[in-house]
C-alpha cells in the first residue's frame, strides 16, 4: 500500500512539476564533418507541495488538574522552505486562517449544550515538552521551517507536535461528562 501511494505522489510530482526551455539556445550556423554540437538549458519549475499527516483521534481523560494531551505529526513537501499553521474549530469561534479570540476553541457536551474552552499549541518538533509560537487566540505569529518530505511524512516521519490544554476551573462546575470538538489544521506553503 505505502508503494503506490509513494509511486502516486511521485506521479503527482512529475505531472506538477513543468520543463522550460527559456534559455537562448546554441545552434550550429553550418554543416561540419562528422559532428555536430549545440546546447540549451533545460529549467525545472516547481509548484510548492505540501502535506500534513499522522493526526489520530484524542481522548483528554480529565482529574483535578489541568489536561494536557499532544499529537505527534508530519509536515513535509518540497518546492518551499517554510510554512505556517492555521486552526479551526467546529464548535468554537476559530477558523481556519482568520482565529477568532472570543472562544476561539470549545469543546461541548451536546446533551446539556455546555461548553468548555481549550487551548491548542503548536512545536515544530517532535519531541518538544511545550508548544510555542501560539497566540493567545490559538493562531500562530511566526512562520516554521520545512524538515521533511512528503514521501518521508507518507513513510510514517513525524516532525511536529500538537498540543491540546483544557484548564480544570473550566470544567469543574459543568453537568456534562462528553464534551467534543473537531479541530481543523491547515498548513500552508510559503
Amino acid at each position: 500500500m505505502k508503494k503506490n501511494v509513494l509511486r502516486s505522489l511521485l506521479g503527482a510530482t512529475l505531472v506538477a512539476a513543468s520543463l522550460s526551455t527559456t534559455a537562448t539556445p546554441v545552434n550550429p550556423t553550418a554543416a561540419s564533418a562528422g559532428s555536430s554540437t549545440g546546447s540549451f538549458d533545460i529549467n525545472l519549475i516547481l509548484e510548492p507541495h505540501i502535506i500534513v499527516t499522522g493526526f489520530e483521534d484524542m481522548t483528554i481523560n480529565a482529574a483535578n488538574t489541568n489536561a494536557t494531551e499532544t499529537d505527534n505529526i508530519c509536515i513535509g513537501g518540497f518546492g518551499f522552505t517554510n510554512f505556517n499553521v492555521s486552526f479551526g474549530s467546529l464548535n468554537g469561534n476559530a477558523d481556519v486562517n482568520t482565529p477568532n479570540g472570543t472562544d476561539p476553541f470549545l469543546l461541548l457536551d451536546s446533551s446539556t449544550s455546555e461548553t468548555i474552552p481549550y487551548s491548542v499549541g503548536f512545536a515544530n518538533s517532535a519531541s518538544a515538552s511545550a508548544a510555542n509560537e501560539t497566540s493567545s487566540d490559538g493562531s500562530l505569529s511566526s512562520n516554521f521551517a520545512r524538515a521533511a518530505t512528503a514521501a518521508s511524512c507518507l513513510g510514517g516521519t513525524e516532525n511536529a507536535t500538537l498540543f491540546v490544554g483544557v484548564s480544570a476551573s473550566d470544567w469543574q462546575d459543568v453537568q456534562g461528562k462528553s464534551f467534543t470538538d473537531t479541530l481543523t489544521v491547515m498548513v500552508e506553503a510559503i
